[in-house]
This record gives structure tokens, sequence and C-alpha cells, in this order.
């Protein structure tokens, strides 16, 4: 069996499995960005792609800028190209966005509602949800 790494069938392409491998990288304290992914995949132009070993040193060129990241990304890589022929079903992982410069009606503070009420009765009722007319 393959040691390399299988993408799912609704995988969008090259572009996205390099941009999920910058993700990875981020995610293990590689400080990498829009830019160096560009430039990634540019490098990945101009040497043969399909052989690991050379996809592996125009990667390492691009992404690392000293010694402990050149030592970590060996791993790294085999980490993300090479597992043993799994699937990777998600390429970019989702993060919960950050809150905090994002704008929002609600207060942040206070409470969601200011009444006592639920859905399905109004507040003076005390909970009873029966309505003060017959409905006729």
């Amino acid at each position: 069996m393959s040691r390399v790494t299988r993408f799912a069938g609704r995988d969008p392409g090259p572009n996205a499995r390099v941009a999920g491998f910058m993700a990875h990288l981020r995610g293990h304290g590689l400080r990498l960005g829009v830019a160096e992914t560009a430039l990634a995949v540019e490098a990945l132009t101009h040497v043969g792609a399909h052989d690991p070993d050379e996809a592996r040193l125009a990667l390492q060129a691009v992404c690392t800028g000293c010694a402990e990241e050149v030592a970590a990304f060996g791993a790294l890589f085999d980490a993300w190209w090479r597992n043993d022929g799994r699937v990777r079903d998600k390429l970019i992982p989702s993060h919960a966005a950050a809150t905090e410069h994002m704008r929002n009606s609600r207060s942040a503070d206070g409470p969601e509602t200011h009444g006592t009420g639920r859905m399905d009765s109004p507040d003076e009722s005390n909970g009873a949800g029966e309505a003060m007319s017959g409905g006729e």
C-alpha cells in the first residue's frame, strides 16, 4: 500500500492541498501567511511536484526560516503528505471566528432578553400560556 496521503473525491485541487498543508504548518508554530502559500504553489510549478523529495525541498525552502523549522519540517511534511494512504477529508480546517473584532447588535455583557417569558407565553402570564380572550 502506498504511504502517500489520499484526498477525498470532493477535493478542490492542488492549491487547496497546499493551503491545507500551510495551515498544518501554522498549527505547528511556523509563521506563514498568504504570500508564503502563493510562493509555495509557485515553487511547486518549477520542480517535479510528483516527486516527493523534490516537492519537500521546494516547500522547505519556502516555509522554513531557521534551523529549528528545518529540523521539524520533515516530520510535518510526512504527517501531511505521507500519511500511510489515509484519506484527508477536510483540507483547510475551520476555526471558530474570533468575536472580539466582529460587530454585533447584541450587547456582549448584557442578558439575551429582558423579559422572563418564554417563546410560547407572554411575560405577564406567569408561564400559564393561556390567551386572555376566548378567540371568537
